[in-house]
């Protein structure tokens, strides 16, 4: 079945929610070591910054929070991944055409070299449960997508905060965590 609104809304905001705290405890962290290199404007509550946001999966939930983010000030660029290189393309298109109201914002769709030195990487990525397939099922066939995608996106982004946003959202966030390498303080599971 489709994914309903209210599920999409819900699972957005709980991923916005997250970025919000992490990106206040950045500034804060920003602000007591004294950074003043900042290569991009972007303002969240007064405060310049640059934030790299790479997003991969280019689905219903993944272009809704890529569309969210472009439109909250988190970020000064954001990079969308998918396998389907045209709708990724797609969806940068159609997001750039509703940006045209807040400070300048690069959106891009590309490959995981363009998620080099992300600081933020939000992973959609995954099929969506079909009618009659069991959750476990479900886990199988997303944690093989996670498999191929970890490496790939870790070795551009190593430092980055990870928010898995794939179902099932549990396993999914115990399969990156333990497949990365990445500490735990990295990874956020949220959906």
């Amino acid at each position: 079945p489709p994914i309903s609104k209210i599920y999409l809304m819900r699972n957005l905001q709980a991923c916005i929610a997250c970025l919000h705290a992490y990106c206040i405890a950045a500034r804060e962290e920003c602000q007591e070591i004294n950074v003043k290199k900042i290569t991009k404007m972007s303002y969240l509550k007064g405060v310049p910054m640059s934030r790299k946001i790479t997003i991969i999966g280019a689905g219903s939930v993944g272009s809704t929070i890529a569309y969210s983010l472009s439109q909250e000030e988190l970020a000064s660029q954001i990079v969308m991944i998918d396998i389907n290189k045209d709708k990724a393309e797609g969806e940068v298109m159609d997001i750039e055409q509703g940006t045209c109201f807040r400070e300048p914002i690069s959106i891009i769709a590309g490959d995981y070299p363009d998620a080099k030195d992300s600081d933020i990487v939000i992973i959609t990525s995954g099929i969506a449960r079909k009618p009659g397939q069991t959750r476990i099922d479900l886990a199988q066939t997303n944690v093989n997508i996670l498999k191929s995608i970890t490496p790939q996106i870790v070795k551009e982004a190593p430092n980055a905060l990870y928010v898995i946003v794939s179902n099932p959202v549990d396993i999914m966030t115990y399969v990156f965590t333990k497949i990365s390498g990445l500490p735990e303080r990295q990874i956020i599971g949220s959906g």
